[in-house]
């Protein structure tokens, strides 16, 4: 008798339970009650909805942001629908900082607005070989970090901690209240300078700001319907960069600006700043000039200065000599960087700032993030 293999006898032994399993079940039912489970079976079935993540969760290449924020959208209309998401991360080995953030926040809302609702998640197994080669187990050490797992109630059962997320920290709020801010920031280590906390502290508290005062007029048009009005922050430290980012789930600056500014100081900002177009990109370009437009108008005129806007987002280009500034919003992003920064990517819309040497340039995305991502990059040689 020819000795079968270990592999092939382990998978003689899994045939013959399953078998005995079935002989057992039919034993012990009748026709009528396998069929009622049967139905059961299928009924519940219906009720559960699997999403695949991409294998790049990442906003930062065009590619990767329309693959990602479909992901998003499939994700949404998932748990909106089923008792049950299972989420498979099987293909997924990269993750990068704004699109974790977005990932969390998009969860935290869903699991606040179907309490209900159960969300699972799988990961590919760690290995060095393969298509699907996960030997750093980067996706789970990002997502056990910054709160994922506890928010759908799910162990990591990894536990894994990759050396370059261990300083991340993510948090939430309501309100503009500045000592959440500001806990983030004092748990970088004691190398980032107090000035260097203080100027980071004034452009994060300064988004946080916006998205309490102007991000959520009106419920978000994604389908759930729900008012979350919740802003939520993330920072990020390695040996290269620190990371600071503020994410709100609102309708958006493209929609808020017009609504918040009467259009003759709209065409104010968009002569003296050479805007030509009411796409979500130069929209937002424009947001970030309203504060010194008003500046310059109650100066001109001796009036009080009441305007809201983005002079502390571009005054962290000029702290940081080689930071940059990331503000998308919907299917709009907006690029700044220091002096010394180089440019993140060619554009034909790049533009050098006031005859200095910081750029700006802007770009469109063919699919909207349904919110607001403010981004500081720093590299750690400015801190």
């Amino acid at each position: 008798m020819k000795k079968l293999s270990r592999d092939k006898l382990l998978q003689a032994l899994t045939i013959g339970k399953k078998r005995a399993r079935r002989e057992t079940f039919r034993k012990h039912t009748t026709p009528s009650e396998r069929a009622k489970l049967a139905r059961r079976k299928i009924r519940n079935k219906s009720r559960h909805g699997n999403v695949d993540a991409p294998a790049k969760l990442d906003i930062y290449s065009a590619k990767n942001h329309a693959i990602f924020v479909s992901f998003l959208d499939n994700y949404r209309r998932t748990v909106k629908n089923n008792k049950k998401t299972f989420i498979s991360f099987r293909n997924s080995t990269r993750i990068t900082a704004a699109a974790a953030l977005l990932l969390v926040a998009e969860t935290d809302r869903l699991v606040t607005a179907y309490p209900n609702a159960v969300i699972r998640c799988s990961f590919p197994p760690a290995t060095t070989e393969g298509k699907y080669r996960n030997y750093q187990n980067i996706v789970e050490s990002v997502l056990n970090q910054i709160g994922f797992f506890k928010l759908i109630d799910q162990e990591c059962v990894s536990h894994t901690k990759h050396h370059s997320v261990e300083i991340w920290r993510q948090l939430s709020g309501s309100t503009a209240d500045g000592s959440l801010a500001a806990s983030l920031l004092d748990s970088l280590p004691e190398e980032i300078t107090k000035a260097s906390r203080q100027k980071l502290y004034r452009g994060a508290i300064e988004a946080i700001a916006n998205s309490v005062e102007h991000a959520y007029p009106s419920p978000r048009n994604d389908g759930i319907g729900t008012m979350d009005s919740r802003w939520w922050m993330l920072v990020g430290y390695d040996a290269t960069y620190l990371t600071v980012i503020i994410c709100d789930l609102g309708v958006g600056i493209p929609s808020t600006l017009p609504k918040k500014h009467p259009e003759s100081f709209l065409s104010l900002i968009r002569t003296r700043f050479s805007i030509f177009d009411n796409s979500d990109a130069e929209l937002i370009r424009a947001s970030t000039h309203v504060k010194e437009t008003r500046s310059h108008l109650s100066t001109s005129t001796k009036l009080p200065n009441r305007g809201k806007g983005g002079a502390d987002f571009r005054n962290i280009a000029k702290a940081f000599p080689t930071a940059t500034l990331i503000v998308r919003s919907n299917k709009g992003a907006f690029f700044l960087t220091g002096e010394a920064a180089k440019p993140l990517k060619k554009s034909s819309s790049r533009r050098y700032v006031d005859g200095t040497n910081r750029t700006e340039s802007t770009l469109n995305h063919s699919n909207s993030i349904r919110g607001t991502l403010t981004e500081w990059i720093v590299p750690v040689q400015d801190i």
